[in-house]
């Protein structure tokens, strides 16, 4: 026997499959926002702490923060990807997310801040 969907129930489907991701992207989201959250209390609470230990003001960080800001020649509140780093061994462009060189081998550190 053959059977064949009518046009309604496809769009059906296609909207139910379409409100699952919608619902899936909302967790994401909020999971996200909550991330952010906590790092910003734990980056509140750190500056605290290096502000009362080092006698530094909201000043300093203000400033530190346009510096770090203003290293890709731009003051736009983001951090530019630094480029692409060659291989120390074989000179060939490492990938961004290998921890070592596809061509040699060599193993490479990565810098905690690098983006």
């Amino acid at each position: 026997m053959f059977h064949s969907y009518s046009s309604d129930s496809i769009t059906r489907s296609s909207a139910n499959s379409a409100n699952s991701k919608a619902r899936s992207n909302s967790t994401d989201i909020e999971f996200l926002k909550s991330e952010i959250e906590r790092l910003l209390m734990i980056t509140e609470s750190l500056w605290g702490y290096i502000k009362k230990e080092h006698d530094y003001e909201d000043k300093d960080l203000f400033k530190k923060v346009l510096e770090i800001d203003a290293r890709d020649g731009r003051v736009d509140g983001k951090v530019a990807a630094s480029a692409p780093k060659k291989c120390p061994e074989c000179n060939y462009t490492l990938p961004r997310r290998k921890p070592f060189c596809l061509y040699c081998g060599t193993r490479i550190a990565k810098d905690c801040f690098e983006r």
